[in-house]
């Protein structure tokens, strides 16, 4: 120790007084942003924190912002929501085990400085949802692979619920709702489709049609309907969400990979022949809405639909562009309310007026 401070003649040596005992104390480390205390105080949920849990198994991941306006009217402030849910994360179940909540963003190194947290369900929370009939499934598990699309997912159905939620006329029905009145209980549909590929045949010098087929079962990145009550009257429609993030090719030579090609074949498959009534017990209306990041992304998918219907297109698939999300940094700092509010792009020819399909809204009252 002697050795640590040393007094030189001629100086003033009582800046060096006191020195020693500042580094005999012990140091603080500070808890890493994604890492957890070695131990926590346990913590009692409230039903708010269940709302806001059954919106992680409802949608997926979501930032602060989201879960704050779930419970906006109970809860005194954004600063309060974080402190809540940083509580949620950091507090063990058990002795030695997880928290409720995890934040997989951190996880996986993919949200930037003076980002919200995103934060998604652990196996603890949905036990207990379970244990409270609040869900009947796990929620999604998220890996580096898929997190970018289970937040550009989640985002999209939570601003559309979120929406809904602020017009007295409207009512979001979720999955686990839905689901628990349907025959088959599950949101994958089983599913055949059909193709006749256009190949050109080197050894003729000319075209030739190749007929295949795809046995690979639908699913949906997210289900739900809107309920309406106008005028003491209800009227419904069902919504199948596909999201798409860039990745997902336009066309494959197997209907058995996933690509557009095959994901719009097997939607027309199940709404053309009404089998979504029946696998999913309904009596309404359905849309497909088709979210993308890129506008020319969109146009791709368009154009694939318009080739498999020789040109006349379908009312019932809606498309909308989402840009930030193109970005895998980005973290939404609020509700994209426009998904509910604004018009869907269509493609196609209307059979009643000869002419392009006008944009719908899916609040729009028939």
């Amino acid at each position: 120790h002697s050795a640590a401070v040393r007094f030189v003649s001629g100086t003033d040596n009582t800046r060096y007084y006191g020195c020693m005992d500042a580094l005999a104390q012990p140091i603080r480390k500070r808890t890493a942003r994604a890492g957890r205390p070695p131990t926590t105080p346990r913590v009692e949920l409230t039903p708010r924190e269940d709302v806001w849990l059954h919106a992680l198994n409802t949608h997926g991941p979501l930032p602060t912002p989201f879960l704050y306006a779930f419970t906006a009217a109970r809860t005194p402030s954004l600063r309060h929501t974080q402190n809540r849910l940083t509580q949620l994360f950091h507090a063990q179940v058990e002795i030695g085990s997880a928290g409720y909540l995890d934040r997989p963003g951190q996880r996986f190194k993919v949200i930037g400085i003076e980002k919200h947290e995103v934060y998604a369900n652990t196996p603890y929370a949905d036990e207990r949802l379970s244990a409270n009939g609040l869900a009947s499934r796990r929620s999604t598990v998220l890996h580096k692979v898929n997190y970018h699309h289970e937040c550009f997912s989640a985002a999209i159905s939570a601003s559309i619920e979120l929406g809904c939620r602020r017009d007295p006329e409207l009512e979001y029905l979720c999955e686990h709702d839905l689901l628990s009145r349907a025959p088959s209980h599950s949101r994958e549909v089983p599913c055949h489709i059909e193709h006749d590929y256009k190949l050109w045949d080197k050894d003729n010098s000319g075209w030739r049609f190749e007929h295949r087929t795809g046995d690979t079962s639908l699913i949906p990145d997210a289900y739900f309907a809107i309920k309406r009550t106008l005028d003491g009257k209800q009227s419904y429609c069902a919504f199948f969400l596909e999201a798409d993030c860039g990745t997902e090719p336009l066309t494959r030579h197997d209907l058995n990979e996933k690509s557009w090609l095959a994901t719009l074949l097997k939607y027309r498959h199940l709404i053309e022949t009404g089998k979504y009534k029946q696998h999913f017990g309904l009596n309404c209306g359905a849309l497909v809405l088709i979210v993308t990041t890129t506008q020319r992304q969109a146009e791709g998918i368009k154009r694939i639909l318009l080739q498999i219907t020789d040109g006349k297109g379908s009312p019932y698939f809606l498309f909308k562009t989402w840009h930030d999300f193109g970005d895998e940094f980005f973290v939404p700092k609020e509700p994209h309310y426009s998904l509910l509010t604004e018009p869907y792009q269509r493609a196609g020819i209307s059979r009643e007026t000869g002419q392009d399909y006008l944009p719908l809204a899916i609040t729009a009252r028939s």
